[in-house]
């Protein structure tokens, strides 16, 4: 009798053990997609290829003096693309005011406060979150959606405290 309940318990735990197991595995096999680095050069707009945007952010770096302007786009699990400035609203000018992206969430690296991919990018915010670039600043030509250097410039201050090894 008390091996047959061993044995009972033996099986239970490990079909736990393997559902847990499985489980972990699929986030982090999810965390472990690679993120893209492109980079643009002062005066060039920003050209963001469709095809490419995934729930996995894309990061631009656009060179311009001696700052890098660091941008991300990503699509949210509503579909919905998102196009932000890489640098918190809140803690900027920090060096660590830029945003990691953790599965569904986007941390900023100096409060470590987390944003849900959904809740970021469609609203303009200067608060704890990264700054979104909105529609009236973008340009869809139906296979890419452009940023003009203009535009993109206009933020380099934001930018000059900021070390980009973010990635």
């Amino acid at each position: 009798m008390k091996l047959i309940v061993k044995v009972i318990f033996g099986v239970l735990f490990l079909g736990v053990g393997l559902i847990f197991f499985t489980g972990c595995s699929k986030e982090l096999e999810k965390e472990e997609k690679k993120h893209l680095m492109l980079n643009v050069k002062q005066g060039e707009d920003m050209v963001i290829d469709s095809s490419i945007i995934s729930d996995v952010a894309t990061y631009y770096n656009y060179e311009i003096d001696d700052y890098i302007i660091q941008m991300f786009v990503v699509k949210g699990t509503d579909g919905k693309v998102r196009i932000l400035f890489n640098t918190c609203g809140s803690c900027n000018p920090s060096p660590l005011s830029y945003f990691i992206q953790k599965g569904d969430y986007f941390e900023c690296q100096n409060c470590l406060n987390k944003f849900h991919i959904n809740e970021i990018g469609l609203s303009k915010s200067f608060g704890c979150s990264p700054i979104a670039i909105l529609e009236e600043n973008k340009i869809y030509d139906g296979e890419n959606i452009i940023i003009k250097s203009e535009f993109i410039e206009k933020y380099k201050e934001k930018f000059k405290t900021i070390d980009i090894v973010r990635i």
